[in-house]
């Protein structure tokens, strides 16, 4: 014989009449609400703190002391090219270590910041470029 369960369900209420479990869900409803408008404020500060530091960056250049973690080390180079909502646009080229030649690296990237690269003059960075092109227009006859 199989037994029936019953659901008992929760009767309680306030002092006004309001089901418990109703008023919790209120609660819940408007704590979702809260934290969705402090998120809206939260990123809309980091906006505007955060924008005006980044288009200082544009037009400047870096370079980082890239490896892959084979203890041979390279040069990576980063131009800023421009700010996508609150992350930086660049242009990046590197030729590793990782064969006799080297592995020639060029791409448009995003990133969130330059920490760990030192800045560079826009002179070197040309002058590293112009190599990178010469060894390209070399390669390709």
């Amino acid at each position: 014989m199989q037994k029936k369960t019953i659901k008992k369900t929760d009767k309680r209420t306030n002092a006004n009449g309001v089901s418990l479990t109703t008023r919790f869900a209120r609660q819940q409803e408007i704590s979702n609400r809260e934290q969705r408008k402090l998120r809206l404020l939260e990123d809309e500060h980091e906006r505007l703190i955060k924008i005006p530091e980044l288009e200082k960056l544009i037009g400047r250049c870096f370079k980082y002391h890239n490896s892959y973690g084979s203890g041979e080390k390279w040069w990576l180079y980063r131009k800023i090219v421009g700010i996508d909502g609150t992350t930086l646009k660049t242009f990046e080229f590197q030729i590793t270590s990782y064969s006799d030649e080297g592995k020639m690296e060029i791409k448009e990237s995003h990133c969130y910041g330059v920490d760990g690269y030192l800045e560079i003059t826009k002179d070197e960075w040309y002058a590293e470029w112009s190599k990178v092109a010469a060894r390209i227009r070399t390669l390709a006859g």
